[in-house]
């Protein structure tokens, strides 16, 4: 390969594409046949929650503040501890998305799962909150 050809894929590498087919299925059944997999620190866990159900959830292109409004409560608790603000905000923000993909599709299990284990989470800041003090 030449450099002229180098560069040439590398141009190409700058458009956008899209999977030819819906990856999530796959990676969720994938992430529930983990044999024995343990959260190894309560906040790796809230940031890896919310990080999935951000970025599952990113190609919906649909308005958060209109998903923060339909789900009742999401925005009610705010941690006094400013170190666990951040993931509040990022929990609030996946619970928004989430509901809202479950507009969409109602009978997601994936979604129920993510949606449920986003709660999980935000009880148990609310817990580290509680325990910060």
């Amino acid at each position: 390969m030449n450099e002229f050809e180098w560069l040439r894929q590398t141009r190409s590498l700058a458009s956008p594409s899209t999977p030819q087919r819906d990856l999530w299925p796959d990676i969720a059944a994938h992430l529930a046949a983990a044999p024995g997999r343990r959260e190894a620190h309560p906040a790796w866990s809230i940031a890896a929650a919310a990080l999935l159900a951000c970025g599952g959830l990113l190609g919906l292109h649909t308005g958060l503040q209109h998903g923060a409004d339909s789900a009742p409560g999401a925005r009610n608790w705010q941690p006094a501890d400013p170190r666990l603000v951040a993931a509040a905000v990022d929990l609030d923000a996946a619970h928004a998305e989430i509901t809202q993909a479950l507009q969409l599709d109602p009978h997601g299990q994936y979604l129920h799962r993510l949606l449920q284990r986003t709660e999980r989470q935000r009880n148990h800041l609310q817990t580290l909150d509680q325990t910060a003090g």
